[in-house]
Protein backbone atom coordinates (compact mmCIF):
# COMPACT_ATOMS: atom_id res chain seq x y z
CA UNK A 1 0.00 0.00 0.00
CA UNK A 2 2.85 2.04 0.87
CA UNK A 3 4.45 1.81 -2.69
CA UNK A 4 0.83 2.81 -4.10
CA UNK A 5 0.40 6.00 -1.86
CA UNK A 6 3.95 7.15 -3.07
CA UNK A 7 2.62 6.44 -6.89
CA UNK A 8 -0.39 8.01 -6.67
CA UNK A 9 0.66 11.39 -4.59
CA UNK A 10 4.08 11.51 -7.60
CA UNK A 11 1.19 11.24 -10.25
CA UNK A 12 -1.01 14.00 -8.38
CA UNK A 13 1.59 15.97 -8.70
CA UNK A 14 2.43 15.66 -11.99
CA UNK A 15 -1.04 15.59 -13.62
CA UNK A 16 -3.29 18.34 -10.99
CA UNK A 17 -4.99 20.69 -12.82
CA UNK A 18 -3.65 23.45 -10.53
CA UNK A 19 -0.44 23.06 -11.41
CA UNK A 20 -0.15 21.28 -15.11
CA UNK A 21 0.44 23.80 -17.77
CA UNK A 22 -2.62 25.61 -19.39
CA UNK A 23 -2.25 24.06 -22.25
CA UNK A 24 -2.71 21.07 -20.79
CA UNK A 25 -5.73 21.68 -18.42
CA UNK A 26 -8.33 19.79 -20.11
CA UNK A 27 -6.05 16.45 -20.42
CA UNK A 28 -4.48 16.47 -17.17
CA UNK A 29 -7.85 17.38 -15.37
CA UNK A 30 -8.81 13.53 -17.34
CA UNK A 31 -6.08 12.15 -16.09
CA UNK A 32 -6.01 13.52 -12.53
CA UNK A 33 -10.09 12.70 -11.80
CA UNK A 34 -9.03 8.90 -13.29
CA UNK A 35 -5.97 8.78 -11.02
CA UNK A 36 -7.92 9.44 -7.95
CA UNK A 37 -10.74 7.00 -8.98
CA UNK A 38 -7.87 4.29 -9.17
CA UNK A 39 -6.41 5.16 -5.85
CA UNK A 40 -10.01 5.21 -4.29
CA UNK A 41 -10.78 1.91 -5.95
CA UNK A 42 -7.05 0.11 -4.71
CA UNK A 43 -7.42 1.02 -1.74
CA UNK A 44 -10.95 -0.23 -0.85
CA UNK A 45 -12.09 -3.76 -2.26
CA UNK A 46 -15.45 -2.56 -2.79
CA UNK A 47 -14.71 1.05 -4.44
CA UNK A 48 -12.61 -1.64 -6.57
CA UNK A 49 -15.59 -3.17 -7.75
CA UNK A 50 -17.58 -0.26 -8.64
CA UNK A 51 -14.62 1.31 -10.23
CA UNK A 52 -14.58 -2.01 -12.07
CA UNK A 53 -18.54 -1.74 -13.28
CA UNK A 54 -18.44 2.33 -13.27
CA UNK A 55 -15.49 2.20 -16.43
CA UNK A 56 -17.45 -0.73 -17.98
CA UNK A 57 -20.82 1.19 -18.23
CA UNK A 58 -18.71 4.83 -18.91
CA UNK A 59 -18.13 4.11 -22.22
CA UNK A 60 -21.44 4.87 -23.51
CA UNK A 61 -21.11 8.11 -21.30
CA UNK A 62 -20.19 11.73 -22.61
CA UNK A 63 -16.60 11.57 -20.65
CA UNK A 64 -15.80 15.37 -20.52
CA UNK A 65 -19.57 15.60 -18.43
CA UNK A 66 -18.35 12.66 -16.71
CA UNK A 67 -15.54 14.27 -15.63
CA UNK A 68 -17.00 17.48 -15.07
CA UNK A 69 -19.58 15.92 -12.44
CA UNK A 70 -16.69 14.23 -10.54
CA UNK A 71 -14.51 16.59 -10.69
CA UNK A 72 -17.36 18.83 -9.10
CA UNK A 73 -18.25 16.43 -6.62
CA UNK A 74 -14.20 16.45 -5.35
CA UNK A 75 -14.26 20.52 -4.87
CA UNK A 76 -18.14 20.43 -3.01
CA UNK A 77 -16.59 17.85 -0.83
CA UNK A 78 -13.15 19.75 -0.25
CA UNK A 79 -15.33 22.93 0.47
CA UNK A 80 -16.95 20.72 3.29
CA UNK A 81 -14.29 19.48 4.94
CA UNK A 82 -12.94 23.07 4.76
CA UNK A 83 -15.67 24.49 6.37
CA UNK A 84 -15.81 21.66 9.06
CA UNK A 85 -12.11 22.64 9.89
CA UNK A 86 -12.98 25.58 9.77
CA UNK A 87 -16.08 24.98 12.25
CA UNK A 88 -13.85 23.00 14.41
CA UNK A 89 -11.10 25.95 15.01
CA UNK A 90 -13.63 28.58 15.89
CA UNK A 91 -15.24 26.15 18.25
CA UNK A 92 -11.69 25.36 19.87
CA UNK A 93 -10.42 29.27 19.73
CA UNK A 94 -14.05 30.32 21.92
CA UNK A 95 -13.71 27.48 24.21
CA UNK A 96 -10.36 28.81 25.27
CA UNK A 97 -11.53 32.59 26.07
CA UNK A 98 -10.45 33.71 22.93
CA UNK A 99 -12.35 36.51 20.82
CA UNK A 100 -14.40 35.50 18.06
CA UNK A 101 -15.92 37.55 15.25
Amino acid sequence: MEDIKKAYRTMALRYHPDVCDPSMRLECTRKFVELNKAYRALSDSKLGEMYDLDMAVMDGFDEEENMRRVWTAQIVGLERRSKDRAARRNARNRGQGMPHS
